[in-house]
């Protein structure tokens, strides 16, 4: 990558304020993690990850919270105890104190008790280069990927289907709880809350949307601070990803003089996040909402 795509921009040299709001939501999202955790076993959840700038960071904090419950359960705490908190006192501190790294994606325990299934959903329709980002991180962090190559609607219930003598592993049992990188300015997201159930003629699965309050600045303060890997195309404009079709790079983030396209993380609103996304074509599956 050239050192112009390299440099931050100004929109996300996060101030001692942004880190404290930050910090914030950060809290804020773990405990929405932890208590979900809590709340149902481990076995019967999954991560929904198509390759996305939120899913990353959705990666990273599910993965933050359960290395800190292998790390009390190793220390002889109880890793199920809904009043344990990683953020004491609904407080996540970013001080200088305060080590990003701590967020950072490190490699899970694949196939243990205490590792959560990643659910890929792929399509013929998906970018090359979002496919080589999801297969990479799934090899560098040794994920569990159950792979669903059908119309998301259609995967979910073959997979919620099977009887319970032919699940075989936990990757195949039923999903019953799903976290999701919903945030209420996706389309659908305005009415959701952090535990929704699917809709009406969908699989009846918990979505667990711990980024529901998330901006689309929070999101790449997020991922250049705790140095999260991202998407190639992320680097040539595109704010938001879709389908082959769907998808162009964000026309506010280009330089005619320089005729190129800004990264994705130097756009200058989030109301504008969605600029390069066209009309959905009818054949294209639905969004898991």
């Amino acid at each position: 990558m050239d050192p112009f795509f390299s440099a931050p921009c100004p929109s996300v040299r996060a101030s001692g304020s942004d880190d404290a709001r930050l910090g914030s939501k950060i809290a804020t999202s773990v405990q929405h993690i932890e208590k979900a955790l809590a709340t149902w076993p481990l076995s019967d959840s999954g991560i929904a990850f198509n390759g996305g700038k939120d899913s990353i960071v959705l990666l990273a904090l599910v993965q933050y919270v359960l290395s800190h419950r292998r790390t009390e359960t190793s220390s002889g705490g109880r890793a199920d105890d809904p009043d344990a908190r990683c953020a004491p006192e609904g407080n996540f501190i970013v001080d200088s104190e305060f080590s990003w790294s701590s967020l950072a994606l490190s490699p899970a325990r694949r196939g243990s008790s205490d590792s959560v299934r990643t659910i890929f959903f792929l399509d013929q329709n998906n970018f090359p280069e979002v496919l080589e980002f999801m297969w990479d991180v799934a090899m560098k962090n040794k994920l569990d990927v159950v792979i669903i190559r059908k119309h998301i609607k259609t995967g979910l219930r073959c997979l919620n289907s099977r009887p319970r003598e032919e699940y075989g592993s936990c990757l195949v049992r039923p999903l019953k709880v799903v976290f999701m990188g919903t945030r209420r300015s996706d389309p659908g997201g305005t009415n959701l809350s952090t535990f929704s159930r699917t809709d009406e003629g969908w699989p009846d699965i918990i979505r667990v949307n711990p980024l529901l309050d998330w901006d689309y600045h929070d999101i790449w303060n997020f991922t250049m601070r705790a140095e999260l890997p991202y998407c190639s195309l992320y680097s040539k404009g595109y704010t938001s990803i879709g389908s082959v079709e769907t998808t162009r790079p964000n026309k506010h983030l280009w330089q005619e003089k320089m005729q190129r396209y800004l990264p994705a993380w130097c756009l200058s609103s989030g109301a504008l996040e969605r600029s390069g996304r066209t009309a959905k074509p009818a054949q294209e599956a639905a969004p898991f909402l």
